[in-house]
């Protein structure tokens, strides 16, 4: 549970939503979905999740969960004037960056490196791809010495929102699996019926 707060130190990194959206977790099947939005993530193959109260949330996190180091969310923002997802790519990257040296000078134990992203397609969506390094040193962990994670997810736009799924992953299973260990995650989040999404 010690790492579900860095998840949520990353609500600072976009605006507000202006509501909150109903979703539902379903601990048997361990998967989150938000019907209003027609999105599901599957994260039944990584084990039990912790799932973070919707009270303890920021208006713009729709979800949150941990399992053993490893961190989800799903973030969620009007997008007003529906600005193209590919127009904004370097705003958005510049804003990330800017959000990462507000969180160091508040969480001195927290630093970012710099942050790489592509454009790319996901959900058949334009969307950013991004990804950062993050080390994390506090007494709490014993060792003395940073704690490595890789930091990633995708910006997609849909139904005038704007959706970032986000994971933070230990470094050491990038470094055991490759990229494809974080991948997984990004590949169980879909649609919760693709037909739906041809009709609009």
């Amino acid at each position: 549970m010690k790492y579900l707060i860095f998840i949520l130190l990353l609500a600072v990194s976009v605006s507000s939503c202006a509501q909150k959206q109903v979703y539902k977790w379903d601990e048997d099947k361990q998967t989150f979905e938000a019907p209003a939005f027609n999105l599901k993530w599957d994260l039944s193959e990584f084990g039990d999740w912790r799932i973070a109260d919707k009270e303890q949330l920021p208006s713009n996190m729709l979800f949150c969960g941990a399992v053993e180091n490893i961190c989800v969310a799903l973030m969620a923002v009007k997008n007003p004037g529906n600005v193209s997802i590919n127009d904004g790519a370097e705003e958005f990257i510049n804003g990330f960056l800017s959000t990462a040296i507000q969180e160091s000078k508040v969480f001195p134990g927290l630093k970012r490196g710099a942050t790489r992203y592509e454009k790319c397609h996901y959900l058949f969506k334009d969307a950013i791809r991004f990804g950062a390094i993050e080390m994390v040193k506090d007494a709490r962990q014993g060792t003395g010495k940073p704690v490595k994670f890789l930091y990633g997810g995708y910006v997609f736009e849909k139904d005038g929102m704007v959706f970032m799924p986000l994971v933070l992953l230990p470094f050491d299973l990038v470094e055991t699996y490759g990229d494809s260990a974080m991948e997984l995650f990004f590949q169980r989040f879909s649609y919760i019926n693709a037909s739906k999404e041809l009709h609009k």
